[in-house]
């Protein structure tokens, strides 16, 4: 889900200002947002809800995650305080892509009037791996926190990529 993000805001990128990933604003502590992008002087934060959390499943259980529906509820209050809007997008079911991408399409048409975006180039760019091109991209001289805004992800999840990609 939050590839097939990434890759929607990157293909209207013409269109917002300040697109990030993994946003992380000092008043936010710990936690980040999915998305974060800003149009017509406001803005926004767009949440990939997955099946994990959010007042789902637990990981690697069958119990209700009830503080992961507080952390969000917590991150929707903290947005909401410092002028930005969220927009969650379910994603509960991990493949419905084509039902996520209609979701999100529709939420930021409801913003932005008169986008267009290629669903078929979106899907094809989301489902590529990004562990290789990742692992492909990395060489000793570069920092890795160049590689992580290259790709727009934390630098540990380059880390465990990276990890990943030698072991394999």
């Amino acid at each position: 889900p939050n590839r097939i993000a990434y890759e929607y805001f990157k293909s209207i990128e013409k269109y917002i200002t300040n697109y990030q990933t993994e946003y992380s604003p000092s008043w936010l502590g710990n936690y980040r947002y999915d998305n974060y992008f800003e149009y017509n002087d406001n803005k926004y934060v767009v949440e990939m809800d997955g099946s994990i959390g959010h007042g789902n499943l637990i990981y690697g259980t069958y119990e209700k995650d009830v503080d992961g529906l507080q952390r969000d509820k917590a991150k929707d209050l903290l947005a909401k305080q410092n002028g930005i809007t969220v927009i969650r997008i379910d994603c509960s079911n991990n493949f419905e892509y084509n039902k996520m991408f209609a979701s999100l399409d529709y939420e930021i048409k409801q913003i932005i009037d008169n986008i267009h975006v290629d669903e078929n180039m979106i899907m094809e760019k989301a489902s590529n791996n990004l562990i290789k091109e990742v692992c492909l991209y990395y060489s000793p001289d570069k920092e890795l926190k160049y590689i992580a805004e290259y790709f727009h992800i934390n630098i540990g999840t380059v880390i465990k990529y990276l990890k990943f990609g030698k072991k394999y």
